[in-house]
């Protein structure tokens, strides 16, 4: 992939792998799924890259169905949940958005009953923490009772009757920002949809290693904990959860185990040909008792099939993720001058550069960076001016913990990636189409414009990098869902 235009066509890069590298019958296969439809919820749901991920794919595999079969039921997203403002406001706005629930923090659908348990069992568990750090404990006796309280949780949690699981799906209601109003978190399934799909973003913060990295003990556990309840009473065909890839997978075994088969994949964006270093472990669990993987999905690891089918060579550098309007650069680089206290143009008249707006500690991680870099290029005789570097770097890291490349580093919250050609770091846009969005250029044919920039754009800055570090990456997830529905049939009764 060559460019950002190549890089946006990436479903009909994933659909073309499965035709010419899997059994025929499998693109066929794959066809008849999303004819039949598939309902779709989400949790920790952001800005909703699943859903849009999902939404491209529809687009081009119907494209391919012979003429007279395109008639489909499709994709129905049924949910989606997130307790962040702006996240809800975007969610709202993606296509189709009215005919699906809009919910909030999904801490408050958990039963009085089950939240008074665990929340005892929490606090008991964080008083020990702090015993124990005060006893000068090692970091990894900490995170151990952590992990005892998750096995005692989720002992709680997966002994709740069936009885009780069924009457909770039944009468749990929320209020639904998009109905404005209360409605059924659990629907009753649809019976002209064959499958269902949960897709969820864990959150990351409690054990990423630019996080808090506090484990079970973090802010997150009795949202995750919630979740794993709702999986228990939906007991949707198909899971996938993502997460950075320290999380303990195997605590998806204690907690959904005697219901669902567990297979693993840890992966960057790289994989599939994009200069994007984000690898991310998603986690997909098929229901036991309807979805068998295929055999040739388990002739190897799932990695390896996963690999050999979609693996691309990288063929361009991170330098393509800046991409905006040389005036809407400028108007950001103003903005940013106007906050420093500074007029919107130099006393000559000239426009501001880049470097000239922002403090002097910005200006020094820069700087030193780059010197690092030129210095290592230097030592193998390679003498260059660095602003004909396509390399970027983080400048929110310290050049002892990030390193220039020809790969996008991945992105956090509070990151801003400096291109060295470029002598800038990237616009908020920019940062959310390193993930897969469509913000400039032009439509394509199987991935218009982002439907929802206009809302994007009454965004915060520090929300939309928000919304850009928390995401998922677009072809990635994509690639995944592709994966599963190509790689699962019904099992035998």
């Amino acid at each position: 992939m060559n460019s950002m235009e190549d890089l946006l066509q990436w479903p009909d890069k994933l659909i073309s792998a499965i035709s010419g590298k899997l059994p025929a019958e499998t693109l066929q296969s794959l066809q008849e799924a999303f004819r039949v439809g598939i309902c779709v919820s989400t949790d920790f749901s952001g800005m909703g890259c699943p859903e849009y991920a999902i939404g491209l794919l529809q687009r081009t595999l119907l494209s391919k169905c012979p003429t007279g079969q395109v008639g489909t039921v499709g994709i129905r997203f049924t949910r989606c949940t997130d307790k962040q403002p702006h996240c809800r406001r975007v969610l709202m706005n993606h296509p189709g958005a009215d005919q699906r629930c809009c919910f909030g923090d999904m801490l408050g659908r958990m039963p009085t009953g089950v939240a008074t348990m665990l929340t005892s069992m929490l606090t008991e568990a964080k008083q020990e923490l702090k015993e124990a750090k005060a006893e000068k404990c090692t970091r990894q006796e900490q995170l151990e009772i952590g992990s005892e309280f998750m096995k005692r949780a989720l002992h709680l949690v997966t002994r709740i009757s069936p009885e009780d699981l069924a009457q909770w799906r039944q009468d749990t209601h929320s209020h639904c920002f998009q109905h404005e109003g209360m409605c059924k978190v659990f629907p009753p399934p649809c019976s002209q949809f064959k499958l269902t799909c949960n897709i969820a973003g864990v959150n990351c913060y409690d054990f990423s290693s630019r996080g808090a990295r506090l484990g079970w003990m973090g802010d997150s556990t009795m949202s995750f904990l919630q979740w794993v309840l709702e999986r228990r009473m939906e007991r949707d065909h198909i899971v996938i959860a993502e997460c950075v890839v320290p999380f303990p997978h195997s605590i998806l075994d204690l907690a959904l185990g005697d219901l669902y088969d567990l297979a693993v994949l840890s992966f960057s964006p790289t994989l599939l040909g994009k200069p994007y270093a984000r690898k991310r472990k998603y986690m997909i669990l098929t229901l036991r008792s309807s979805l068998t993987w295929r055999p040739w999905a388990t002739a190897r690891s799932h990695c390896d099939v996963f690999s050999d089918t979609f693996g691309m060579k990288v063929m361009t550098s991170g330098a393509i993720f800046f991409r905006a309007p040389d005036d809407e650069v400028q108007e950001w680089i103003k903005a940013m001058a106007m906050k420093r206290g500074l007029p919107t143009v130099r006393s000559s008249g000239r426009l501001w550069s880049y470097f000239q707006v922002i403090g002097p500690g910005a200006r020094n991680r820069i700087t030193s960076t780059e010197d690092a870099t030129l210095a290592k290029l230097a030592t193998n005789g390679t003498h260059v001016d660095p602003r004909r570097l396509d390399f970027t770097f983080d400048t929110t890291q310290s050049k002892d913990f990030t390193a220039a490349s020809l790969t996008c580093p991945a992105l956090t919250q509070r990151s801003l990636m400096f291109c060295m050609s470029k002598r800038r770091c990237q616009t908020p846009f920019e940062a959310l189409e390193t993930h897969g969005f469509n913000l400039y250029g032009e439509a394509l044919e199987h991935h218009p414009m982002c439907p929802f920039k206009d809302i994007l754009g009454e965004c915060s800055e520090a929300q939309l990098r928000s919304l850009a570090g928390n995401g998922m990456d677009v072809p990635s997830i994509g690639a995944v869902f592709l994966f599963v529905l190509a790689g699962t049939s019904e099992a035998a009764t």
